[in-house]
């Protein structure tokens, strides 16, 4: 059974697909699982639980002018998700309504229901998205067009262990957008050593302090970095006992600040 891009934009669940499967042997079928144009737009663990419960299960068909809305609708009702599970979802909405707004293009505009590219039937469009295809998909998932932005950032610049943390809030979003700019194995190391909810084992979520060394070959180490390390480096030489110590440093931090 063919599934819908949209039906698989949230996380299956299958750790409970035992007790769903026991419960429809035991009890039925009792809510139908959902079709658009022969796939399967809401209900796949329904459908699995129903095969491995040796069930027939019971179809129903649905039409939806968007599907993808009407998958986030129900969905945003069954789960608690957090906002950065939401702004991870948000981002592949926003690969979704691109892509429907270019076959839009394409099929010439205006009408909502247009051929198909196999001439099955007509399918139906949602009307054209104003303005950008980000700020939509993060107000359909309740959050905004920055931390959007920032799951893009995760997921293009990220390793696997770092996006999975942020999908199991592991870490917060905000941390995770400034990790993905360091190397893979800092990115690895700091995840790793990173409880639940974004805490290291330290209890304070501490980006790792990064070197010239760290940086792999064939990366600009630029001017920047050189200075920085030199910067660093004045820093470490004010003695512990001065007085001024404490009050130079936070100078510094207050240019900073001021010269972003």
């Amino acid at each position: 059974m063919k599934i819908h891009e949209a039906a698989n934009l949230f996380p299956l669940e299958e750790n409970t697909l035992d007790d769903l499967a026991a419960d429809i042997k035991a009890n039925g079928q009792l809510v139908p699982i959902e079709l658009f144009h022969k796939a399967i737009l809401d209900g796949r663990r329904r459908f699995m639980a129903c095969k491995r419960a040796g069930i027939k299960p019971i179809f129903k068909d649905v039409e939806p002018d968007d599907p993808i809305s009407y998958v986030i609708s129900l969905n945003l009702m069954r789960r608690q998700l957090s906002p950065a599970e939401r702004a991870m979802i948000a981002d592949d909405v926003r690969d979704m309504y691109t892509e429907q707004a270019k076959e839009r293009m394409k099929a010439g505009g205006g009408d909502k229901k247009s051929k198909n590219a196999k001439g099955s039937g007509p399918v139906k469009v949602p009307d054209p998205i104003r303005g950008d295809t980000r700020d939509f998909a993060g107000k359909a998932l309740g959050v905004s067009g920055t931390m959007v932005d920032k799951a893009r950032k995760v997921k293009a610049k990220g390793v696997p262990e770092l996006v999975q943390a942020v999908k199991t809030n592991k870490i917060s979003l905000n941390n995770a957008a400034k990790l993905a700019d360091y190397p893979a194995e800092m990115q690895k190391k700091t995840i790793t050593t990173t409880k639940k909810g974004g805490k290291s084992r330290y209890g304070k979520f501490v980006l790792p302090g990064i070197k010239a060394e760290d940086i792999p070959q064939g990366i600009s180490r630029g001017v920047g970095m050189q200075y920085a390390q030199k910067a660093i480096g004045c820093l470490k030489d004010i003695p512990k006992k001065d007085l001024l110590r404490k009050a130079g440093f936070n100078r510094v931090r207050q240019w900073m600040n001021d010269n972003p």
